[in-house]
């Protein structure tokens, strides 16, 4: 398969999950394998033929889909002003934050159990756009 004709195959991947999603079916990937979520009705045995059948083409254009998704995080814009106001949270914060010194106000605790191969590079990319944001 040529260059050319794999760009038409992929568009027409595009297109049929975009049809899909009118449909209110939308398909995830995860480790390889497709997930279907939508109306029960409209997910006929057809359908899973046709996504089993473009599986590979389909999970290339939900990562690429990702991959747009992704790049975009828009960073934020502030003037350049001495004080800025704050929001109600951010006053309670502060407060707190006097009142105890040494607390821990601003920690949020979470964890987080990932499945798959961690990429270091990945995630330090993801967290540098959020303080870039």
């Amino acid at each position: 398969m040529g260059t050319t004709e794999g760009m038409i195959v992929i568009m027409d991947i595009i297109g049929f999950i975009n049809d899909l999603k009118k449909m209110n079916i939308s398909l995830y990937h995860n480790q390889g394998k497709i997930k279907i979520i939508g109306p029960r009705e409209l997910i006929t045995t057809e359908l899973k033929e046709k996504i089993k059948l473009y599986k590979e083409k389909i999970i290339i254009a939900l990562k690429n889909e990702d991959t747009e998704k992704t790049n975009v995080i828009p960073k934020a814009t502030l003037s350049k002003n001495d004080c800025y106001a704050l929001s109600m949270a951010q006053k309670r914060m502060f407060i707190l934050n006097k009142l105890e010194s040494k607390g821990i106000t601003y920690n949020i605790p979470l964890v987080m159990k990932m499945k798959g191969r961690f990429q270091v590079n990945s995630f330090e990319n993801a967290f540098n756009a959020l303080i870039d944001r």
